[in-house]
């Protein structure tokens, strides 16, 4: 049984693995923790560094690249339950150009994100009519366009977003990560 250190206590589980010295993981290695949630991936003294895989217990997946532990680089993270994001990430906030999928409607923001948020140039795309809403986003609402025929959705308002906040503040944590 591995144990892993963590902001607010220490997390135990099984890893295959190298273990630099000190029985810190270092290079390739995997880990199953007591919740359920794994990780495959590089690791440099005991930080996700590099590229990995990690499979939430509720079934989300990221996959991608890691910088000290959190998503930084491009990766994919999907979620079990709600939409998918395809692009580059900032210390676990979609960060730069990227890809929002909204699983229940098919709808597809594609452009610049921020902090989390759409921020910058970007293209909403609506599945059931086609109609798309180009321009410049502002803390994830469109404020000025180059095409609409009707009211689009606040990227804000996704549930997703704050589902990821809430999956990054738990590892941080140190509960079931």
């Amino acid at each position: 049984m591995a144990v892993e250190s963590a902001p607010g206590g220490r997390l135990q589980g099984t890893s295959r693995g190298r273990l630099a010295s000190g029985r810190v993981r270092h290079g390739y290695g995997e880990i199953k923790y007591e919740s359920g949630s794994v990780y495959a991936g590089q690791w440099e003294h005991d930080k996700r560094v590099g590229t990995g895989k990690y499979t939430f217990a509720c079934g989300d997946i990221y996959e991608g690249e890691w910088k000290a532990g959190q998503f930084h680089g491009k990766g994919k993270y999907i979620s079990a339950s709600s939409d998918e994001y395809t692009g580059e990430w900032k210390y676990d906030k979609m960060d730069g150009h990227g890809r929002y999928h909204y699983r229940e409607t098919g709808d597809v923001y594609e452009g610049s994100f921020a902090n989390g948020v759409c921020e910058g140039r970007g293209k909403y795309t609506t599945a059931s009519t086609g109609v798309t809403a180009e321009g410049e986003y502002t803390a994830g609402k469109l404020r000025k366009r180059r095409s609409s025929q009707e009211a689009i959705p606040s990227f804000i308002e996704s549930g997703f977003t704050q589902k990821v906040e809430y999956e990054a503040w738990v590892r941080g944590q140190g509960v079931g990560a």
